[in-house]
C-alpha cells in the first residue's frame, strides 16, 4: 500500500497498525537496514535500550524524525510503500528505492 509523507513529517500507518494490533498511543520503534525503514512495538526494557521511538497517534499516523526520514530518503509529499511483515513489523520503503518492471507502472 502506498503512503505519502506529509509536510510535518508522518506518516499514516492505521490499516497496517490496525493489522499488527497497535493503537493509538502505541510507542514503536523505528530502526534503518539498507534504506529501509522498520517500525516494530517498542519493549519496555529495564536494560535502557537506546533508540529512536515514535508513537501513534490517535489518527494512526506516525512520525518520522527528521534525520530518520533524511537517512531513508522520505520527504514531505514523496510516497513510500507499506508492508508489514510476518515478525510483527511495518516496513516502509521509499517508492524512488523500488525497482519497476520494465515499461510498467507496477512493482516488480
Amino acid at each position: 500500500m502506498a503512503v505519502m509523507v506529509d509536510s510535518q513529517g508522518r506518516v499514516s500507518v492505521r490499516k497496517a497498525a490496525r493489522t499488527l494490533g497497535w493503537r493509538p498511543g502505541v510507542p514503536v520503534e523505528l530502526t534503518i537496514a539498507d534504506n529501509v525503514l522498520r517500525l516494530s512495538e517498542a519493549k519496555s526494557s529495564s536494560a535502557g535500550c537506546i533508540g529512536v521511538t515514535a508513537v501513534i497517534d490517535r489518527r494512526g499516523r506516525v512520525q518520522i524524525p527528521y534525520g530518520v526520514r533524511r537517512l531513508v530518503g522520505l520527504a514531505p509529499g514523496l510516497a513510500a510503500v507499506e508492508l508489514t511483515t510476518v515478525n510483527h513489523q511495518l516496513v516502509l520503503v521509499p517508492a524512488a528505492g523500488l525497482i519497476l518492471a520494465p515499461g510498467s507502472n507496477e512493482t516488480a
